[in-house]
């Protein structure tokens, strides 16, 4: 098991979600603490960089992610519109 965390911030961001894009952020975000960062199961994720992640949880939303190898923390850096996604 992996340890997600979750600053305030962005949980405050994930609250302010509508419940179905919020549901489908939690299922995210369980996966990542079952399995690890890696999710090519899921059809919109990808890599940014080094060690930074993202996915697409729905058309206009995204919930991005660090994760180091060997680690068991990976930290959500961002939740929300791709607007405000920083690159």
């Amino acid at each position: 098991m992996f340890a997600v965390v979750i600053p305030k911030k962005v949980h405050r961001s994930l609250e302010r979600l509508t419940e179905d894009v919020q549901s489908v952020c939690w299922l995210l975000i369980n996966k990542l603490r079952e399995k690890r960062a890696i999710r090519k199961e899921w059809a919109n994720f990808s890599v940014l960089g080094k060690n930074t992640y993202h996915c697409h949880v729905k058309r206009k939303y995204i919930v991005c992610w660090a994760w180091e190898r060997k680690s068991i923390v990976i930290d959500v850096y961002y939740v929300g519109s791709r607007e405000g996604v920083p690159y």
